[in-house]
């Protein structure tokens, strides 16, 4: 994920406790889509990984662990938000990436 994305959408950026109040429906698409193309990158260097990297938690499976779960951290935060401040575009934008996501996920 580049920085510019990072800064602007509030789904990419790190962050100890999440904005909610700056997430919009527009960031949604563009931070799922960023988070499945890094999973999808991340699961195809898994191979390599276990080639090269010292079987220990901290190099492996932490790292391993954390970017996976981002997915469904941001998934979360999508839910919560949907729960919270439902709109039309909010749930024409979640239909359209879950519909996305799954596809991509079953690929």
């Amino acid at each position: 994920m580049e920085n510019a994305d990072r800064s602007s959408n509030p789904l990419l950026a790190d962050y100890d406790f999440p904005s909610f109040d700056r997430v919009e429906p527009a960031h949604i698409r563009p931070g799922i889509h960023a988070l499945l193309v890094l999973r999808a990158s991340l699961e195809g260097k898994l191979e390599e990984l276990e080639k090269g990297v010292a079987p220990v938690w901290e190099c492996l499976v932490h790292p391993l662990e954390r970017s996976i779960d981002r997915l469904d951290i941001v998934w979360n935060i999508v839910d919560h938000i949907k729960a919270v401040k439902d709109s039309p575009d909010l749930r024409a934008v979640v239909e359209d990436v879950q519909y996305c996501s799954s596809s991509s996920s079953t690929t």
